[in-house]
């Protein structure tokens, strides 16, 4: 029979349960029963609220079959632990009640000898691999996100051109018809009798100008148009502001409105995706264009600056003079699906702050004197071209 100075038979120093040394005598036992089974229920009672919470996971028809299996496979181990504990408890409390302590105590020492050991096998390979696939679900989740993401700002950016259709049209138009006008006057002068060479290169050339005028228009639009993964990169903020004002000039012009622009020279690189910052300036220009076109025609400004925001910050503000945002508007505007538009979805705003945030700026909207709206938003600048 074990005594207090002695293991039990076939069990070592270091025999280590889940939770608690597993090493026991009968003296042990019987002056420790009420803080193993208080170990014990406080075990099962844990276990029981992780299954519980758990069991919606499971059973909901949402969520994908692999998520499903991981959070199965994780609770499985989970109950394989319960039943050991709930299997302690029994050794401690039923078992001598129904046959001899020495009967009990072989039991206890096969529990937590050979049987412990099979319990740790598969519970540790069931959360393991419920813990493999939860995280593998995860990241296929975030990857769809990222593309969601992504597929939603390449819609608003096609969204933007659109609102632009009949300018950029106008745009394309307009070289190719002095395309067909310069071409046809190079031929009669090469078909007079007396050919003038001079005057038919100068039309030529009157034609290659108009030919790369609307190659460049195209070549702008399809470069913003196009869906494309998130680049960073070391860009010019003032340059990338030009490109946009340029597509935008047709649109600008056909709704009668005076833009200008005062760009900061000197200012630092900014690290970030070009096309994605290029969006924000150009959905700030669409939204100031619409918010003019009841405005007076000799009213109609647009004024793009750039400045320096701070030691590490620049700062970019697209400024109306429309008739500005209501007070009850101002803290919903960035809201996704708010719009004060018959025709909106309410939608850009919301990306242009997540586009802004993502780039380690801010964006907001003030009311602009002595009236219209400035939009501003400030990036930081980059790490080597420090203010």
């Amino acid at each position: 029979m074990p005594t207090a100075d002695r293991p039990v038979a076939g069990m070592q120093d270091d025999d280590v349960g889940f939770i608690r040394p597993l090493f026991r005598t009968n003296s042990m036992i019987s002056e420790s029963v009420a803080l193993m089974t208080v170990i014990d229920l406080l075990i099962l009672g844990v276990i029981s609220y992780g299954m519980w919470r758990s069991r919606l996971l499971i059973l909901s028809g949402t969520r994908s079959d692999w998520k499903r299996i991981g959070f199965l496979l994780i609770n499985l181990g989970l109950l394989g632990v319960a039943l050991f504990y709930l299997a302690d408890l029994v050794t401690m409390h039923i078992l001598p009640m129904l046959t001899s302590t020495d009967k009990a105590m072989q039991a206890m020492e096969y529990l937590h000898g050979t049987l412990r050991w099979l319990v740790i096998l598969v519970v540790t390979i069931s959360i393991s691999i419920g813990s493999i696939e939860l995280v593998l679900e995860f990241q296929r989740g975030a990857a769809a996100l990222r593309e969601s993401e992504m597929q939603l700002t390449h819609a608003n950016r096609v969204s933007a051109i659109g609102q632009m259709s009949l300018s950029i049209l106008h745009e394309v138009t307009q070289p190719i018809a002095s395309v067909s006008a310069d071409a046809g006057t190079a031929r009669r002068w090469l078909a007079a009798e007396q050919p003038n060479m001079a005057e038919a290169q100068e039309a030529l050339g009157r034609v290659i100008t108009s030919a790369g005028r609307a190659r460049d228009v195209i070549d702008r639009i399809r470069t913003f148009a196009k869906k494309a993964p998130l680049r960073r990169q070391e860009l010019a903020i003032n340059q990338a502001i030009l490109e946009v004002v340029a597509i935008t000039q047709g649109e600008a012009g056909r709704n009668r409105i005076s833009v200008q622009t005062r760009l900061t020279e000197g200012l630092p690189s900014v690290q970030g995706d070009r096309v994605q910052l290029q969006q924000v300036v150009l959905n700030l220009i669409i939204n100031a264009v619409e918010a003019m076109s009841d405005s007076g025609e000799e009213t109609r400004q647009l004024q793009i600056n750039t400045d320096k925001a701070g030691p590490k910050e620049i700062r970019v503000a697209v400024q109306d003079s429309g008739p500005g945002i209501a007070a009850e508007s101002v803290g919903q505007i960035f809201d996704p699906f708010y719009t004060t538009k018959s025709n909106g979805l309410g939608m850009g705003l919301s990306i242009c702050r997540s586009i802004i945030e993502a780039h380690g700026g801010r964006l907001w909207a003030s009311a602009a004197e002595p009236k219209g709206t400035v939009f501003a938003f400030t990036l930081p600048v980059h790490l080597d071209n420090p203010l």
